[in-house]
C-alpha cells in the first residue's frame, strides 16, 4: 500500500481534482484484493463515487471513510523489484515482460536468466 503518498499536480498522474496533499492509503496498481462486501459497495454506489487519476487511487479515496482494514501481502508488487514468488511486476515494458514470462517457463525463477 502507499500511505502518505503525495497528490501529483503535474506530469503523468496528475490529479486536478482531489484538494489534499496527500491521498488515504491506497493499494498501489499493481494489484489488490477485495472483498465481496466492498464489491457489492462499490457496485452499489458507483454513480455517486467520482472518479480520480487512478483507478488504485480512486479506489483508496472511495474507502478511506469505511474503516476497512488492509492485509498487506508483499508478493504484489509496487515497484519494479522482482521475487519469484510474487503475485505481479508492474511497471514493465514488452521486452521485460518477454523476459519474465521466458525465464518463468524455463527456469527456476522468473527474476533470473537460466
Amino acid at each position: 500500500f502507499r500511505k502518505n503518498w503525495a497528490v501529483e499536480r503535474h506530469g503523468k498522474w496528475r490529479e486536478p481534482t482531489f484538494s489534499s496533499a496527500v491521498y488515504p492509503k491506497f493499494a498501489c496498481g499493481s494489484g489488490y484484493i477485495v472483498s465481496n462486501k466492498i464489491h457489492s459497495w462499490l457496485v452499489e454506489n458507483k454513480n455517486l463515487l467520482q472518479k480520480f487519476q487512478g483507478e488504485d487511487v480512486s479506489t483508496g479515496i472511495w474507502l478511506s471513510g469505511l474503516g476497512i482494514i488492509h492485509i498487506q501481502d508483499d508478493r504484489w508488487r509496487c515497484d519494479l523489484s522482482c521475487q519469484h514468488n510474487a503475485f505481479s511486476v508492474p511497471e514493465l515494458n514488452a521486452g521485460m515482460v518477454w523476459w519474465h514470462w521466458n525465464n518463468s517457463k524455463h527456469c527456476s525463477s522468473p527474476c533470473q536468466p537460466c
